[in-house]
């Protein structure tokens, strides 16, 4: 290591860990494609999921997080990782699951902030 900080830009690939509150159902982990998806204390109620891998850029990363907070899992937290070099040219582009959930998702409607007519 030459001793320089790499810095994270908004355009910029990088590994994250991230850590929600229960376990997401298998049938979920399609939606996350690309990363690996782990448990601890599957059969508790203390269950937790992480989910580990690279990502595009910070709205591949926000996009990820949607998708969480759609399925109703609370976010813990959140862990930035260094990505060799090599690894930078390679995240692999995300699906864009849709994800149905209790909560509504608000949609700009083609009316909002313009003349109506």
């Amino acid at each position: 290591m030459d001793g320089s900080i790499e810095r994270l830009g908004m355009a910029s690939p990088a590994t994250y860990h991230i850590c929600v509150q229960g376990a997401i159902q298998r049938s979920w982990s399609e939606l996350f494609t690309g990363m690996r998806v782990t448990f601890r204390y599957l059969s508790t109620p203390d269950a937790v999921t992480f989910l580990t891998g690279d990502v595009l850029d910070q709205a591949d990363l926000m996009g990820l997080l949607n998708r969480l907070y759609g399925l109703g899992l609370p976010l813990v937290s959140v862990q930035w990782r260094r990505v060799k070099a090599e690894q930078r040219t390679q995240a692999r582009p995300r699906k864009s699951g849709k994800v149905k959930s209790a909560r509504t998702r608000r949609k700009a409607s083609p009316k909002a902030g313009g003349a109506e007519g």
